[in-house]
């Protein structure tokens, strides 16, 4: 029997239309076998456990929640990068950090670009061959940078006028 396993969510079982049929299908017999034989199940959040009690039937004793550290981000020392890279001005853009997978709903960002043509929005992040991804509409004030650096990331957070969040579960 194993000792522990690690589960950071059910987004695989929640948004099955995010995934392909073969990671989910991986995932699930992970799952079952996994939660069902050992002793101690890490989670992120009171939520996640939440999730996986309800998806999975298993006891809630079993888990041990252990959040996510971001401590080691604020010690580093970071390059500042000019998002003029990117034809961007400081203070004058709207940032979204996220993959394409359908449940990261960019399709808001999307749509927010749609309704204010005056206004600049990017999208950091790239995608996986295991989410099905969203299709995005080609817009002029809507940037995809794909993957950036961590200097690029920290800019990008630094100069921008606000940070959108659109996701549907996490």
């Amino acid at each position: 029997m194993p000792d522990y396993f690690i589960a950071h969510d059910t987004t695989f079982y929640r948004f099955p239309q995010t995934f392909t049929k073969k990671f989910i299908v991986s995932y699930l017999v992970c799952f079952k076998l996994s939660l069902s034989r050992c002793r101690k199940i890490f989670t992120v959040s009171n939520f996640s456990k939440n999730e996986l009690i309800k998806v999975f039937k298993v006891k809630a004793d079993s888990f041990c929640i252990i959040s996510p550290s971001s401590q080691h981000l604020r010690d580093m020392e970071y390059k500042s990068i000019s998002v003029s890279k990117w034809e961007l001005k400081n203070d004058d853009y709207y940032l979204s950090v996220s993959s394409k997978a359908k449940h990261k709903n960019q399709k808001y960002i999307e749509e927010c670009a749609n309704r204010y043509p005056d206004r600049k929005f990017v999208i950091v992040g790239g995608n996986s061959s295991n989410f099905s991804a969203y299709k995005a509409n080609q817009l002029k004030n809507l940037i995809y940078t794909g993957y950036v650096s961590d200097d690029e990331l920290y800019s990008l957070y630094k100069h921008a006028k606000g940070f959108i969040f659109p996701s549907l579960y996490e």
